[in-house]
């Protein structure tokens, strides 16, 4: 499986569901050429509209309906770190069974991307350095039988 995680494009400001700026529609456009994810097969993301905005121009370029996962939005107030954890550690788990085979982009939120690459199995020493990512930045990762290699772009 090949997995690529993208953080949502600028954020407008306010508090929030708050949509892109138009820094951040310009992210998504340039998203939209890149031809590194020209690949992709199946496309989640979160509830939040900057993130579903971040994706939508990508998607009508391959004929793809994102699939919107309320497990991918950013941490709660109500939910400890443990309980945050365990809900990304559970959707990652629970994708291979489906989509094995597929090229998969995740787009989420800073919090949600840092807690899936601390948590994916790798045989890397240096995964902490890969956590952080800017907006609209993406990191591809594969499936190496069990653990996870990740590439920053």
């Amino acid at each position: 499986m090949k997995l690529i995680l993208l953080r949502h494009g600028d954020r407008g400001s306010g508090f929030g569901d708050v949509p892109l700026s138009p820094e951040g529609e310009n992210q998504a456009q340039r998203l939209s050429e890149d031809p590194q994810l020209q690949t992709v097969d199946v496309i989640f993301t979160s509830p939040k509209q900057r993130t579903q905005q971040t994706v939508s121009l990508l998607a009508a370029k391959l004929n793809i309906a994102p699939l919107i996962e309320p497990d991918l939005d950013q941490r709660k107030s109500i939910e400890s770190p443990g309980e945050f954890s365990r809900r990304v550690l559970n959707f990652i788990e629970n994708m291979p069974r489906k989509y094995a085979q597929k090229t998969i982009l995740i787009c989420s939120h800073s919090d949600w991307l840092q807690t899936a690459v601390l948590q994916l199995p790798s045989d890397s020493p240096d995964m902490a350095v890969h956590c952080f990512f800017g907006c609209a930045e993406y990191k591809l990762l594969r499936d190496e039988g069990g653990t996870w290699d990740i590439t920053s772009v």
